[in-house]
């Protein structure tokens, strides 16, 4: 079987190692796990080794939420398990993962085929994978200041409460408060280059109120419910 090892010359590794340090501040001791972390499938085109980042990220996920939601339990003592569950949702959210990715400029690091397309998410999934690697390579202690300094530190749980994670949610919720039938029609249709988005109608008792289109039914929906959420005037502690 084909090794990390196989794929990067010494010179690459020692830099490779060198941005590694710099990133998560300590020296990496085991430095095949970080190079598995910013590795992706397409990597492996047509080669019979396929270690990626993806097994990682699995683990990263888990400690992160583990991290994050002690965390919480200790700096927020008075609070009740939905308060807790939502904080933890807004911190760990694949935006906010997607953006500290972007300010650690992990995406210069990814080993992957040159013409692959990893999508807008490929710099969430790889800082968990980094986590993944941190804890294995490091344990508990420094996975849990890596993510202090990179996240934790970085919030204000004031100021955080007041962030929306979920426009969508904030809709539904006052529209069971306030006993209002709402709906939301998604259907698909083709835009000028030929590719299928996603146009989704929200309705609250039988009346249009917005429009949202999106590549997917997601986001769609989304969009949708933001324009709504500020058309309507809602209260975010309605």
């Amino acid at each position: 079987m084909l090794s990390l090892k196989s794929f990067f010359s010494k010179k690459k590794t020692d830099t490779f190692s060198q941005k590694i340090h710099q990133v998560i501040g300590f020296k990496p001791k085991n430095i095949e796990l970080y190079k598995e972390a910013l590795t992706h499938k397409s990597f492996y085109r047509n080669k019979s080794y396929s270690a990626n980042y993806e097994r990682l990220e699995f683990l990263g996920d888990s400690v992160l939420g583990c991290i994050v939601s002690e965390y919480l339990f200790h700096s927020a003592p008075n609070q009740q398990e939905g308060y807790l569950t939502q904080m933890r949702s807004k911190l760990v959210s694949r935006k906010k993962l997607n953006k500290i990715s972007k300010e650690l400029h992990l995406i210069d690091l990814i080993r992957k085929d040159k013409e692959s397309s990893l999508g807008e998410n490929i710099h969430g999934n790889i800082l968990e994978s980094l986590i993944g690697a941190i804890y294995l390579d490091y344990g508990t202690k420094e996975c849990k200041n890596f993510i202090h300094k990179n996240i934790l530190n970085k919030e204000n749980l004031e100021n955080l409460e007041n962030q929306i994670s979920s426009y969508k949610g904030m809709i539904i919720e006052h529209s069971q408060k306030h006993k209002i039938n709402i709906s939301f029609e998604t259907s698909e249709e083709k835009n000028a280059q030929n590719h299928t988005v996603f146009v989704s109608i929200l309705k609250l008792n039988g009346n249009k109120i917005s429009k949202g289109r999106e590549l997917s039914k997601k986001k769609a929906e989304e969009i949708a419910a933001k324009r709504a959420f500020y058309s309507l005037k809602i209260p975010q502690n309605d």
